[in-house]
């Protein structure tokens, strides 16, 4: 529980300290990883303009990725945002990824466990969150989706507030 907490206040701090969205992708995107020993993550936001889900980061292995913008009904990122519920898979295999509708990040590997949260901000949902480990010996847990779950709560705020923030200095 310690640590849970040590992780929010980390991610809270991370979210005020930042105005550019850019670098706050980046720095919260980056401590998400490393608080879930993911080998994978991303945010995914939905683009009300271009109808797209849209990838801000992206980071495989440590580097950082492009995925393609996506149409509005591809993917378990997608699933997530509309449902507005979390998934949480472990012991994940190819054949369950494609029953699912997954999009390949382009490595062909498959995560054995696999989060994807969704942010939101009331009942609109903003995007998503996934972190992803490939090997079979560290699964995610229920408790590891409650903590993350309450990370894209925050963040959703975040942004909300941001935006609130940029269209109060475009009136001004």
């Amino acid at each position: 529980r310690v640590q849970e907490l040590g992780a929010l206040n980390t991610i809270s701090q991370l979210i005020v300290s930042q105005s550019d969205l850019p670098q706050v992708f980046e720095r919260v995107g980056d401590e998400i990883r490393k608080i879930f020993d993911a080998d994978f993550g991303y945010f995914a936001l939905y683009n009300a303009e271009t109808h797209l889900v849209e990838f801000p980061y992206v980071v495989d292995d440590n580097k950082r990725i492009e995925i393609p913008s996506l149409p509005l009904g591809e993917g378990i990122t997608w699933q997530v945002m509309t449902t507005g519920e979390p998934l949480l898979i472990t012991h994940g295999s190819d054949e369950e990824y494609a029953r699912m509708g997954a999009v390949d990040a382009g490595d062909g590997v498959s995560p054995n466990s696999l989060m994807t949260v969704p942010i939101r901000v009331g009942e609109n949902s903003l995007g998503a969150i996934s972190v992803q480990r490939v090997a079979v010996e560290r699964q995610f847990t229920a408790d590891d989706l409650k903590l993350l779950t309450t990370i894209a709560t925050n963040i959703g705020v975040a942004l909300d507030n941001l935006r609130l923030a940029q269209d109060t200095q475009r009136r001004v």
